[in-house]
């Protein structure tokens, strides 16, 4: 009986994990994208310039004009360029802009939003009642920026509406967060006074616009306020146009050993780490040796690829995804490298 439950087990995780893998993963050769299948060969010839991935490496876009469902196989015209992602009551939507107007699209739902402005990007900003025991969400905005650089802000649900009936510049918001990180609510620069909301999205404070330094919205006077407008300690403004900063290589040394290695099964070129960093070698050529880079890219997640540098190929390193015991490369366009 035991050995029953650990084989049905061992069957489940491994029909678990098959699952994940993809049917189609893109690749670029050349500097232009292609779609192959999950034995790494061609299905789609590069002659995409651009791509977009998104939903957890399940849909591709490329050049505005095609989508690929990488789990199903399957395609279909796309909207325009995918811009985001974002969740409208409860629900996943995809941003897609094209040359005329911007819309929000559920394929789960099978539901579009057509938008009357057109987007650049959108967010979803959440507010936390930070006095409860355990900080608890109460309200959530979208923020909208316009082609023209604009902001709005919109309510959440799926008529989209504007919660404040004004446009805005990046230097006319700020957003307020307690010392745990969470966003507590945000000021706005409206008629010439200073507007403060709280997590509930009410006014809690309404002031005539300092005169402040020439790109700060709240001068350090206004600044030792907030505390009391909001009745909290340690209460502080979050940089609202700001971007994280992070290393974008990473090492395959120790996964070299787990999954790809000097003698591969089934698998005609291999990776292999030397002194001066990685090639991808052949195991029928001794000779074959190519110069590889490695290192993530957004889309708007981040996905580990390996760039082959003398012809400006890429392809994708996702053990989740596909089988990292190969490379997941058409072979003839290695052969062409030779």
């Amino acid at each position: 009986m035991r050995i029953t439950i650990l084989v049905l087990l061992l069957f489940s995780v491994l029909k678990s994990t098959a699952q994940d893998f993809r049917t189609l993963i893109p690749f670029k050769y050349e500097n232009k994208w292609g779609v192959m299948d999950s034995s790494a060969v061609e299905v789609v010839k590069p002659q995409f310039n651009s791509i977009n991935i998104f939903d957890e490496f399940s849909y591709a876009e490329f050049d505005g004009e095609i989508i690929y469902n990488l789990k199903s196989g399957e395609s279909f015209p796309a909207f325009g360029e995918y811009i985001t992602s974002l969740e409208i009551e409860g629900v996943d939507y995809h941003l897609f802009t094209n040359s005329k107007q911007s819309s929000l699209i559920s394929f789960e739902k099978k539901d579009t939003i057509s938008l009357s402005l057109k987007y650049r990007y959108m967010y979803t900003v959440d507010f936390y009642d930070t006095e409860a025991v355990e900080p608890k969400k109460m309200s959530a905005l979208i923020i909208g920026y316009l082609a023209d650089n604009t902001i709005l802000f919109l309510k959440n649900n799926k008529e989209l509406d504007t919660f404040i009936p004004t446009k805005f510049s990046d230097i006319e918001i700020e957003l307020i967060e307690k010392d745990n990180d969470k966003i507590v609510g945000f000021a706005v620069k409206k008629d010439g006074y200073l507007w403060f909301y709280d997590h509930n999205l009410n006014v809690v404070k309404k002031i005539v616009n300092p005169k402040g330094e020439r790109y700060d919205l709240l001068p350090e006077s206004v600044n030792n306020q907030l505390s009391s407008f909001y009745k909290l300690d340690h209460v502080s403004t979050n940089c609202f146009t700001c971007e994280s900063v992070w290393d974008n290589t990473w090492s395959l040394e120790n996964e070299l050993t787990n999954n790809i290695s000097d003698n591969p099964n089934n698998n005609n070129f291999y990776l292999s780490y030397v002194s001066k960093g990685y090639l991808l070698n052949s195991s029928k050529d001794s000779d074959f040796k190519l110069e590889v880079r490695l290192y993530y890219l957004d889309y708007p997640n981040r996905y580990k690829t390996i760039e082959i540098r003398n012809t400006n190929s890429l392809f994708f390193y996702e053990p989740k995804y596909m089988n990292a015991k190969k490379i997941m490369f058409p072979e003839q366009y290695l052969i062409q490298n030779k």
